[in-house]
């Protein structure tokens, strides 16, 4: 459990320190939990990490509410991804119009901005869907990095009437998204190049993945793209849609290029085949590559990305990759349009036909370079995993005059070390905060000192390693948190039992494999024939389950398994107790 905040002395006299915990809601499972994100950047070896973001900000001037969004991208990606479009879904009455009961100024929600972490930098984003009566939201936001080693924030600002630059249709998809269709309610493409489509025999739009979809029905009906220089890449590219499948349909098409029945203008072709699997197929002047997926069934969603380039032709199902090939040809450039739902070909009577998708196609995407095993992960997850993918505040006055407001404090003990964490929520006047520590709990001494950030309107995390490890049970520690005119208040304490130290007790050998799968052993060696109990935790201490283990005298090996598998991928503490004094904390990692 996280410590509980007691305000142990007060010296301040004009201003009252405001204590929150910050509740994270996931739009999509609709529940409510309670979590802390640490954003580390590690330095040297001062012992001290601290996440700075700038001070007060203009662009959230006259805006009245926030809420701040975490993106979990550190748990699904490698590497950073650039100018990341993401997906969220908000269902909540906040956002329903203000004449309904809810914070929305106007009733188009254009009085929504999207800001970084800092409140320096304004995002484009685009409103996919708003309902002021109900508060339902469907957004795009171009991010410019989606981070790999930390969280990505993001912060909404609303209930701002005085707005005079609208924002609510901004461009989202960059110049790499060569189209862009999400069919709702048109053919027309939403990126730069206005590859707008046109249909044939007037396909049919229905309720699909996100909003609408092109429904295909196994006829003749599908969309066309006139053909454009945009859309012919020779080295490299990738398509990127949501299907799902009505019937099978023998070589239905879902995205062709190419109009000529002899196939003399096909490009590349993203088709069903064999009524079970994927077929991604390329082509030059005179060869063609091609490659199939897994199987894949009717009635069911799935998220196919297809990419090439000099090196390989790969196929995407819901984030994994599927299949794979070596291959180095140059697709050819053609005056072939884009079909969409359907592949032409010609027949035995010399005829133009068309081989029909039977389904719903939603969100398609063509893009000028091949998407990485990142990118594609993390566009599946944002949709069909959002719960797990990011988390969403709830909603926060913007309120000017806050102090300094602590919305988390905790510790932990690392092998050769105490890490001590704390978040602010917003700070102002905050000159510095003092780290004490205590063997009694009664008498304290500073141990660190860490610069706060003045003021500031965004969440900040710090840390501080305590290294100086006495042979004591239980440590406590406190923050004393100083303003710039000398006044200051005490947080805490908080309190942690110390590992033993004594070599004649329990010696934990060795702890692995780390990362894991579905198994954890734990080699440990004791001097008596003793009852132990092993946690696993969550990194903000909270307790996943335990188990108790009698070990023997010398060596002992312990296979842990119980619900390990059904645990989501990222970081853990694995606890090791005895007679309830703690002999090992380790950090380890979930695949």
């Amino acid at each position: 459990m996280k410590p509980k905040l007691q305000l142990k002395t007060k010296v301040k006299t004009t201003q009252k320190l405001k204590l929150r915990r910050v509740i994270l809601w996931s739009s999509v499972a609709g529940g409510l939990s309670v979590f802390t994100v640490i954003i580390l950047i590690w330095m040297n070896n001062l012992g001290v990490v601290k996440n700075m973001y700038s001070n007060e900000n203009s662009l959230i001037a006259s805006y009245k509410w926030r809420k701040d969004i975490t993106i979990h991208s550190n748990e699904f990606i490698n590497n950073d991804l650039t100018n990341f479009t993401l997906y969220v879904e908000f269902h909540e009455n906040d956002f329903k119009h203000k004449s309904f009961g809810g914070k929305i100024e106007l009733i188009d929600a254009t009085d929504i901005s999207v800001l970084n972490a800092n409140l320096s930098t304004k995002f484009n984003h685009k409103i996919k869907e708003y309902n002021p009566e109900t508060g339902d939201l469907k957004i795009w936001i171009l991010i410019d990095t989606l981070f790999a080693e930390t969280p990505t924030l993001v912060t909404l600002t609303f209930g701002n009437e005085l707005v005079n630059t609208i924002h609510n249709n901004d461009s989202v998809w960059t110049q790499k998204y060569s189209g862009v269709w999400e069919f709702d309610g048109t053919f027309s493409d939403a990126s730069a190049y206005n590859n707008n489509g046109g249909n044939n025999q007037n396909p049919s739009l229905s309720n699909a993945k996100l909003l609408k979809g092109i429904h295909p029905d196994g006829s003749t009906k599908h969309v066309h793209i006139n053909s454009d220089s945009s859309l012919d890449f020779q080295l490299e590219g990738t398509i990127s849609t949501w299907i799902y499948l009505d019937e099978y349909k023998h070589y239905g098409g879902i995205v062709h290029k190419g109009d000529k029945k002899n196939w003399s203008d096909e490009a590349f072709s993203l088709q069903l085949w064999n009524n079970d699997r994927i077929l991604f197929a390329i082509n030059d002047e005179n060869t063609q590559r091609k490659i199939f997926s897994d199987k894949i069934n009717i009635n069911t969603w799935y998220h196919v990305v297809a990419s090439w380039s000099q090196t390989g032709m790969k196929i995407f199902i819901n984030g994994e990759l599927s299949t794979s090939s070596n291959q180095s040809l140059i697709v050819r450039n053609t005056n072939g349009g884009i079909n969409i739902g359907a592949q032409l070909e010609q027949n035995y009577n010399n005829a133009l036909r068309n081989l029909p998708f039977n389904g719903i196609i939603d969100e398609l995407a063509i893009i000028s370079e091949a998407a990485s095993d990142d990118w594609v992960k993390a566009s599946y997850n944002n949709i069909d995993n959002m719960d797990a993918f990011l988390s969403i505040s709830t909603t926060s006055e913007i309120d000017f005059s806050l102090p300094v407001d602590l919305i988390s404090f905790t510790a932990l003990q690392l092998d050769n070390k105490v890490e001590i964490r704390w978040s602010t929520f917003s700070e102002k006047n905050n000159s510095h905060f003092d780290l004490e520590k205590s063997f009694d709990g009664f008498t304290y001494t500073k141990i660190d000192n860490i610069t706060g950030a003045g003021n500031s309107f965004v969440r900040l995390d710090y840390s501080s390693n305590d290294y100086n490890l006495d042979d004591y049970n239980v440590v406590f520690y406190r923050l004393k948190q100083v303003d710039f005119d000398g006044r200051y208040e005490f947080f805490g304490p908080i309190s942690i039992k110390r590992e033993k130290t004594n070599q004649a007790d329990i010696i934990v050998n060795n702890i692995y494999p780390n990362p894991f799968a579905e198994i954890i052993n734990v080699d440990l060696t004791s001097p008596i024939d003793e009852t132990i109990e092993i946690a696993i935790t969550d990194m903000s201490g909270r307790i996943i389950f335990t188990i108790t283990e009698n070990i023997n005298e010398g060596f002992n090996r312990i296979h842990i398994s119980k619900n390990l598998e059904n645990l989501n991928r990222g970081n853990y503490l694995i606890k090791i107790e005895s007679a309830g004094i703690l002999i090992k904390s380790s950090k380890i990692f979930k695949f």
